[in-house]
């Protein structure tokens, strides 16, 4: 665990799983229901500062989605997506003009979706960020696959960088997740 409280293993690459699924379907539940807001808004307005900052609102929901899918190669982006349901989440409760009030007039019930996709996101980054959810990489020859691994082992009790009672014991442990 490091200073941030992340679960992490020295190179050891991040595994998708339930938390990405989420933050996944919660950017794309937050990019239709925003732009639905803005397409209708401009359909029965003209463009003023509320729809700027609808504009607004749509890029940083797909620069979340994009940070999510950055965090598959680096954890830092984690915290943007974080930052967008933090951000949709206090709009709405502090009924933001912006998000509540356009809602209101051109789309009732909009504004639900768009925190539930925020809340999502939120969620789904703990989630990964917890290593809570992860999916198996049971493929077969992948690093995980219990013959790959008896074999690999074998392969250094043969070439003496372990010894008989390292071998012995990482066999039983191999063994025991079969």
């Amino acid at each position: 665990m490091d200073a941030r409280g992340i679960d992490t293993v020295e190179g050891e690459a991040r595994r998708f799983g339930t938390g990405d699924v989420l933050m996944y379907v919660g950017g794309g539940i937050g990019v239709l229901f925003v732009l639905l807001l803005l397409v209708r808004y401009l359909g029965q307005f003209s463009f003023d500062w509320l729809a700027g900052s609808l504009l607004v609102l749509l890029c940083v929901c797909i620069g979340s989605v994009v940070a999510a899918i950055l965090s598959l190669s680096s954890e830092k982006w984690l915290l943007i997506p974080y930052g967008w349901c933090a951000l949709v989440t206090a709009m709405l409760i502090g009924e933001v003009t912006t998000l509540g009030g356009a809602a209101q007039a051109v789309a009732p019930g909009a504004d639900f979706f768009i925190l539930l996709g925020a809340l999502l996101m939120g969620g789904g980054a703990y989630m990964v960020r917890k290593r809570i959810g992860l999916w198996p990489e049971r493929v077969a020859g992948g690093p995980a696959d219990p013959d790959v691994q008896l074999e690999k082992l074998k392969e250094m009790y043969d070439k003496e960088l372990i010894t008989e009672d390292d071998y012995n014991r990482k066999r039983q442990e191999i063994m025991g997740k079969l």
